[in-house]
C-alpha cells in the first residue's frame, strides 16, 4: 500500500494508527504499540478476543463480568465456554438462604441459615424440618416419648418426630390414650393403664400423669375393680358399676357394714 507506514507489531492501519483486533491502549511507550485484550474466551460473546480500544473492556456474555469477562455476575456461577449466558443462577433457596447474601461463583454454594443445608440452601439438616422464611425449624422431640436412635430425625417435611410405642403427638410429648407415666427409661415410653372397664368412668383410660382411673359412682380402687362396701355386681353396663346392697338393718348381722360374703366389718360407706 502506497504511503503505508511501519507499523509496530501490534498496531495496524496505513498510519499504524489502530490497534489490531486483540489489543488495546495504543501508546508510543509500549514497545508493540499496543498491549494484550486478554479476554476470558469463556466469558466474552461468539468467542470474541477483541476489547474496547481504550478501557479494554472486553465483550461479556449475559450472565458475566469483569474488565476481562473473568467472573460471574452476583448470583451466578460456573463460567463455561459452552454456556450461551456464560454462568448458571444460583437459584438460592430464599426460605433458606442468609438475607444479603450471593453465593460461590464457582461453585454455586449458597450462604445457609442455621438448620439449612444443601447447594442451594433447600433442604433441611437432620434435626430440622419445615422451612421457611425464619429457615427450618428445630425438631425439639421429646427425650422421653422419642425412640432413642431416632432423636433428632423428625420428618423434614411436617417436624412429625419418631414416637415410642406408646406414645403420640407431634413431639412424641404424651401417652397414648389407655397408657400413663411417659418417662425415657420405659423402653416404649409409657405404661398400659390397668383400669377395669367395668368400673371405669372412660373404659380403660386412666390419668397421663398417675395413672389412676377415673371410677363409676359406686366403684373403688386405682384399677377401679373393686364394689364399695355395701355394694355389689360390678357390671360395665351400670352407669354406677356396682348396685347397692340396700340389706334389711334390723335383720342383718352389722347392719350394712358387711360386703357380701366377707365377714370382715370394714368402714360403713354412706351412699346417697
Amino acid at each position: 500500500m502506497a504511503g503505508q507506514c511501519h507499523c509496530k507489531v501490534n498496531t495496524q492501519g496505513r498510519l499504524c494508527d489502530s490497534c489490531k483486533p486483540g489489543f488495546f491502549d495504543l501508546k508510543s511507550s509500549h514497545t508493540r504499540g499496543c498491549v494484550s485484550c486478554g479476554c476470558n474466551l469463556d466469558g466474552t460473546r461468539g468467542g470474541n478476543a477483541s476489547c474496547h480500544a481504550t478501557s479494554g473492556q472486553c465483550y461479556c456474555k449475559m450472565n458475566v463480568q469483569g474488565v476481562k469477562c473473568s467472573q460471574c455476575k452476583p448470583g451466578h456461577f460456573d463460567l463455561n465456554g459452552g454456556n450461551v449466558d456464560g454462568c448458571k443462577e444460583c437459584n438460592c433457596d430464599p426460605f433458606g438462604t442468609k438475607n444479603g447474601t450471593i453465593c460461590n461463583s464457582n461453585n454455586g454454594q449458597c450462604v445457609c441459615k442455621t438448620g439449612s443445608t444443601g447447594r442451594t440452601c433447600s433442604d433441611c439438616l437432620d434435626g430440622y424440618h419445615s422451612p421457611s422464611s425464619d429457615g427450618c425449624k428445630p425438631c425439639n422431640c421429646s427425650e422421653d416419648g422419642t425412640r432413642p436412635a431416632l432423636l433428632n430425625r423428625c420428618d423434614k417435611n411436617n417436624g412429625q418426630c419418631q414416637c415410642r410405642n406408646y406414645v403420640t403427638g407431634k413431639l412424641c410429648d404424651r401417652c397414648k390414650d389407655g397408657y400413663y407415666g411417659l418417662d425415657k427409661n420405659k423402653a416404649d415410653g409409657c405404661s398400659i393403664c390397668s383400669c377395669d372397664p367395668k368400673g371405669t368412668v372412660t373404659g380403660r383410660l386412666c390419668d397421663i400423669g398417675s395413672g389412676n382411673c377415673t371410677c363409676k359412682r359406686y366403684v373403688v380402687g386405682k384399677s377401679c375393680s373393686q364394689c364399695m362396701p355395701g355394694t355389689y355386681g360390678l357390671n360395665e353396663s351400670n352407669p354406677d358399676g356396682c348396685v347397692r346392697c340396700n340389706c334389711f338393718p334390723k335383720g342383718t348381722t352389722d347392719g350394712d357394714k358387711k360386703r357380701p360374703g366377707n365377714s370382715l366389718t370394714i368402714q360403713l360407706y354412706f351412699l346417697k
